[in-house]
């Protein structure tokens, strides 16, 4: 899809889910659109945000090393669960920052809500989420064990996926996490097993990987955990776009399932291709209807109140309260 069209799809998510006009979410997208350089990062910027006092030195804000810049300019959304283990989510992306460096000569420019969010109007910077996910090459995601947990981690897929799902652009990291073990019911079918690494270890980082299989082929977003004031909004959201949330279920995990797949993750040039989406997906991404979505937004937007009080900052970059959610 162009970067206009997915500029536009992105506005009209954000007028649904945010009570926004569109043109009013992607003029004040661009107008606050911040980019993180990696080596700005470090380990102890992943803890939970409720530990914000340990992470950093006094006057050393993260979001200090984050640079404006134009949408598109960043190569990627990352999206995490913060209740994760921060040593496996830094070290994860560090891998990703190490494979992109060597394939283009660059460390890579990430946009991470804990730095790019303005902390003084999270508001605002919340209701233009989905502008600001388009205005990126890739959404990367550090799929830990709390990732498909949390509905607002969930957003951002059903974002992707109503800009077009080109499944080039979502990265699925696996966190060599110690948490996680939890047992869940079904176990993946052959077609959902993720491909085992070669060289020491695999067993152990394969077994890793089925369990992953296990929470994205289970996934339920109506059980998904979010503040109650956000839940109706949001999961309505997807409804729109969708025919139902189930269908919506199997669309997310099927496009989890490809890309954590996927070997040259974070490798390929900026527009490339990595074939046509699977089967099952493409079909389920031909029945979204953006247009649905349009339409309600377009009637309710100036009626609705963002976040029914104070809690639209429930779950991204906010010091006081942790994205993960309750």
């Amino acid at each position: 899809m162009e970067r206009s069209g997915e500029t536009r799809a992105a506005a009209v998510i954000s007028a649904f889910i945010g009570g926004i006009d569109s043109r009013k979410a992607k003029a004040l997208a661009e107008s606050n659109f911040r980019g993180l350089p990696f080596s700005a990062l470090c380990e102890a910027d992943f803890k939970a945000a409720r530990r914000e006092a340990e992470t950093r030195a006094d006057g050393d804000a993260l979001s200090a090393h984050s640079v404006r810049v134009a949408l598109g300019s960043v190569d990627a959304f990352v999206r995490h669960a913060w209740d994760d283990d921060h040593v496996a989510k830094y070290r994860a992306l560090s891998r990703w920052a190490a494979s992109f460096k060597q394939k283009h000569g660059r460390e890579p420019l990430l946009w991470l809500d804990k730095a790019c969010i303005d902390q003084s109007d999270i508001d605002n910077s919340l209701r233009v989420l989905p502008v600001y996910l388009s205005g990126c090459h890739e959404l990367l995601i550090i799929a830990g064990p709390c990732y498909v947990d949390r509905l607002w981690c969930l957003i951002e897929t059903f974002t992707f996926l109503c800009m077009g799902g080109d499944p080039s652009r979502l990265c699925v990291l696996l966190p060599d996490s110690r948490e996680g073990e939890g047992a869940h019911s079904r176990s993946p079918s052959p077609s959902h097993r993720l491909s085992e690494p070669s060289g020491e270890g695999s067993k152990s980082r394969g077994r890793r990987r089925e369990r992953l299989a296990k929470r994205f082929v289970d996934l339920d977003v109506g059980a998904a955990n979010c503040y109650e004031a956000d839940r109706d909004r949001l999961l309505g959201a997807i409804e729109s776009g969708f025919d139902s949330l189930d269908e919506f279920n199997a669309a997310c995990s099927s496009a989890l399932l490809a890309a954590a797949r996927t070997p040259s993750c974070g490798t390929r040039e900026r527009g490339s291709r990595a074939g046509p989406l699977p089967g099952r997906l493409s079909r389920l991404a031909s029945h979204i209807s953006l247009s649905g979505l349009e339409r309600e937004a377009s009637s309710s937007w100036s009626s609705r109140r963002w976040g029914r009080g104070s809690s639209s900052g429930s779950e991204l970059g906010n010091t006081s309260r942790e994205c993960s959610g309750p």
